[in-house]
C-alpha cells in the first residue's frame, strides 16, 4: 500500500479508497466481476463496487479523515452562494470559473482560493477584482491575484488604458531617418 488512501489495481486502472488511518499499511486486495474488497489482518476495511472505467477513483467519504470531509460538500452552488456574500461580480466570475470545465472540480481549488482572498484583502477589493477580470477570456485563480497584488483593482477603470505620450523635444528624430 502506498502512502495514499487508495488502492490501485492494475487489472482495472483504477482506484479505490480505504479508511485513513491503514494508509502506508500493506493490505490485500480481493475483487470479482462485481465488488473490490480490501483487507488488513484479514479483516475487511473496504468494500466498493468494481468500476472498469480506467482511471476511476471510487472514494467513500467515510474513510476521508475528518478534515477533508468538507470537500465532500463542495459543488458548483456551493461556490456560488459563497461568493454572494463577497458580491455579484465575485459570484458571477466564480459561476464563470467553475463553468468553463468540462469538470467543475478542476475549479473548486481555484474558486476556494479566490474567495480566500477575502482574508487578505477584504470583500471590496475581491469584488472589484472580480469585476475588472470579468472581461477576460479566461476565468482563473491567477488573474484575481495578479489585479489584488499589483491593486488594479483600486485603478478607476479605463484610467490604465490612457497613452502617456514622450513629450516633444530637440532630440526627436523624424520616422524617415530610419529608412
Amino acid at each position: 500500500m502506498q502512502k495514499i488512501s487508495h488502492v490501485y489495481l492494475s487489472v482495472d486502472r483504477n482506484y479505490y479508497s480505504v479508511p485513513h488511518r491503514y494508509i502506508g499499511h500493506y493490505v490485500e486486495v480481493q475483487y470479482n466481476n462485481e465488488t473490490v474488497e480490501v483487507f488488513y489482518n484479514f479483516q475487511r476495511i473496504a468494500k466498493h463496487q468494481r468500476s472498469f472505467r480506467p482511471g476511476n477513483y471510487a472514494t467513500i467519504g467515510d474513510h476521508m479523515p475528518s478534515s477533508h470531509q468538507v470537500y465532500n460538500q463542495w459543488n458548483p452552488i456551493y461556490f456560488e452562494q459563497r461568493a454572494a456574500i463577497v458580491g455579484p461580480y465575485a459570484q458571477e466570475y466564480i459561476r464563470k470559473l467553475i463553468g468553463q470545465y468540462n469538470y467543475p472540480e478542476l475549479g473548486y481549488k481555484q474558486a476556494q482560493g479566490i474567495l480566500s482572498f477575502v482574508k487578505t484583502y477584504g470583500t471590496s477589493r475581491v469584488e472589484n477584482a472580480c469585476k475588472r477580470a470579468l472581461s477576460h477570456h479566461k476565468s482563473s485563480y491567477q488573474t484575481i491575484h495578479n489585479i489584488l497584488k499589483n491593486r488594479l483593482d483600486t485603478l478607476e477603470e479605463g484610467l490604465e488604458q490612457q497613452t502617456f505620450h514622450i513629450p516633444v523635444h530637440e532630440n526627436l528624430r523624424d520616422t524617415s531617418i530610419y529608412r
